[in-house]
């Protein structure tokens, strides 16, 4: 039965309006619906805090709040922010399970960011963070020149940490 087979609310409201029933619904369906749950910002957030798990070592409650995240959170095919901050987290997700020994699930996480990266890194969304995860999802899956071409990418605009000619260093 739908909202419309009830008898007891009225058929026809004025444009515009919806019972306090529909109201009740749509606010089910909204906290239901992870894509409605989190903006890009509050993805990158996310992202940023298992970020610092991951650098303090703390690689199981990284992959226990990023997994949950990635996973119940689809992209959305018309928001690019959204989906870098996706790809850029599984990078992420894969790095963890690299540190966990758990190399089979790194392989799928890093595939995964490879190909969200290939459908939404686009100039002028993208920033260096970007460009470091999608070279190493690239280098991590065997695509060493693609690789080297973000990782200069992330340089050109700015990223110049350790970490990204650690990169570098593996493609050679």
């Amino acid at each position: 039965m739908t909202i419309g087979d009830n008898p007891s609310l009225p058929n026809k409201l004025p444009i515009g309006r919806i019972s306090s029933t529909e109201q009740s619904v749509q606010r089910v369906i909204s906290a239901t619906d992870p894509r409605k749950m989190m903006t890009a910002e509050q993805l990158g957030d996310a992202i940023e805090q298992a970020r610092d798990e991951y650098q303090l070592g703390n690689y199981s409650k990284a992959k226990e709040d990023l997994g949950k995240i990635l996973e119940k959170m689809p992209p959305e095919p018309s928001n690019i922010r959204l989906g870098l901050q996706h790809a850029s987290g599984w990078t992420l997700l894969g790095r963890i399970y690299l540190a966990l020994k758990e190399d089979d699930l790194a392989e799928k996480a890093l595939s995964k960011a490879v190909e969200l990266f290939r459908i939404y890194i686009k100039e002028p969304y993208a920033v260096s963070q970007n460009y470091l995860d999608y070279g190493f999802a690239l280098t991590s899956t065997g695509r060493h020149n693609d690789a080297v071409e973000e990782l200069r990418k992330a340089i050109n605009l700015g990223y110049d940490e350790h970490e990204i000619h650690l990169c570098i260093g593996l493609t050679l």
